[in-house]
């Protein structure tokens, strides 16, 4: 039986331990296998532990020592090898990180749109004085992500998010209770979306269907639409501060004012830190260089060469 690799969480070294744990217990768990007699049953769970530990130890060194070979040795090097003037292929990433500050109101998103190799093609960022309520940012976030993906020819993306409510919602997960039937575009009710965002009355309700009929309508499965943990979407949340303190910096006649501020961003204008955000996510683990992470499974059975 061939072990299936899963990509290490980045920043897995500086995690806590149940991070720790958690990484061990979901990444590898399921590449792990040990046959045994009725006689060998009552070490299973010990001998089964040191192989798991073994190949996952084995995977990560081996992971380290590839990667290390295809980073680039620098931001700049990097950049030079980014695709310009070029579309997307069928598939790529989108990351979305969405934001609501109740005590201000303000909100906004972030989106970041990379390729197969992990490589910025556009990214945008929206920040709102009336930031209405968070799951607003979010479906806001996703719709915007969609249509970025859209606008480059990426048919297929992988949409990627910091909220976790709402997945599980546009995944088709409704109450039992609830006899709307959800299922159909549309269809969709205030006590579904209230099971995600309780504080949500009508008029909120009626503020999300748009986003939400539309995001119904892509029959996004859990392959194409994930949440993940602030550590693997740091680079969309650095755009979406990045994009807050444009907005909050803009002066008019020689006087500080506050305004609604949307831009579309084009790679070359990112700052150096948020391109050295990318490129850890893009060598350091490969989760978001999918074309690097192909060829790393092809080979990660080889012995290594001392």
């Amino acid at each position: 039986m061939e072990d299936s690799f899963q990509p290490p969480v980045p920043d897995a070294a500086a995690a806590d331990k149940d991070d720790q744990q958690n990484l061990m217990d979901e990444g590898y768990a399921s590449s792990i296998s040990c046959d045994y007699s009725d006689e060998e049953e009552y070490a299973s769970d010990t001998e089964s532990y040191i192989i798991f530990f073994e190949n996952w130890m084995c995977s990560k060194k081996k992971l380290y020592r590839f990667t290390k070979k295809l980073k680039p040795k620098s931001v700049d090097d990097w950049k030079m090898s980014w695709p310009k003037g070029c579309k997307l292929a069928e598939s790529g990433f989108v990351n979305v990180y969405s934001y609501f500050q109740e005590h201000t109101g303000v909100g906004g998103y972030s989106v970041i749109l990379r390729n197969m190799s992990g490589e910025p093609i556009a990214a945008s960022a929206k920040f709102s004085l009336d930031g209405k309520f968070y799951i607003f940012q979010v479906l806001d976030g996703l719709v915007a992500g969609l249509h970025l993906a859209s606008k480059y020819g990426c048919s297929n993306p992988y949409l990627r998010c910091n909220s976790g409510a709402i997945v599980p919602l546009l995944g088709g997960k409704y109450p039992s209770r609830c006899d709307c039937k959800g299922k159909k575009i549309g269809q969709l009710c205030l006590t579904c979306v209230r099971l995600y965002g309780p504080s949500i009355n009508k008029k909120c309700f009626e503020t999300l269907m748009p986003f939400l009929e539309e995001l119904q309508s892509r029959k996004l499965d859990a392959l194409d639409f994930e949440s993940v943990p602030s550590r693997m979407n740091k680079a969309a949340r650095f755009l979406a501060k990045y994009a807050k303190d444009k907005a909050l910096v803009v002066k008019e006649n020689g006087k500080r004012r506050v305004l609604d501020y949307k831009v579309d961003i084009e790679p070359s204008e990112f700052p150096d830190a948020l391109v050295s955000i990318l490129l850890d996510d893009a060598f350091d683990s490969l989760y978001y260089n999918l074309d690097a992470r192909a060829k790393f499974e092809e080979n990660w059975h080889q012995p290594a060469v001392a």
